[in-house]
């Protein structure tokens, strides 16, 4: 993905980014065992995808989040901004307290080059292993 955001600046078009906070999974709220139901389109992952993917999620957390970032989603929306090339993220939010929290994200400092290169390194191929039913 990261090749398609170079070529992109190279011909001097703008990347919007979706999905950075995985429909809510980066956020940290969802924990290990938690169930999706209903209509929620996060049901359409297979229970142990799910399951894989919330405890990826929890240890995720606990390696990068640290200071300034106080929460996965920040250190997410912060990934998605990284690379050079892109020019907005597209983050929904169901609270007005969610969005202040998001928009007040962008004041933080970057990542460091280690939590870049770490995610990118052991999380960059994740979703390949995530299928859906």
């Amino acid at each position: 993905m990261r090749s398609v955001i170079a070529e992109a600046e190279k011909r001097n078009v703008g990347i919007i980014v979706r999905t950075a906070l995985e429909s809510g999974l980066l956020t940290g709220k969802y924990k290990p065992g938690h169930r999706f139901t209903g209509t929620d389109q996060r049901t359409r992952y297979k229970s142990e995808n799910m399951a894989f993917i919330l405890n990826t999620v929890e240890k995720l957390g606990k390696e990068v989040v640290t200071g300034p970032y106080e929460n996965l989603a920040q250190v997410a929306i912060h990934f998605a901004l990284e690379p050079e090339g892109v020019s907005s993220v597209i983050i929904g939010a169901h609270k007005l307290r969610h969005i202040q929290a998001n928009v007040a994200t962008e004041a933080l400092l970057p990542l460091s080059a280690e939590i870049v290169e770490l995610l990118k390194a052991k999380y960059g191929d994740i979703t390949e292993k995530c299928n859906y039913k």
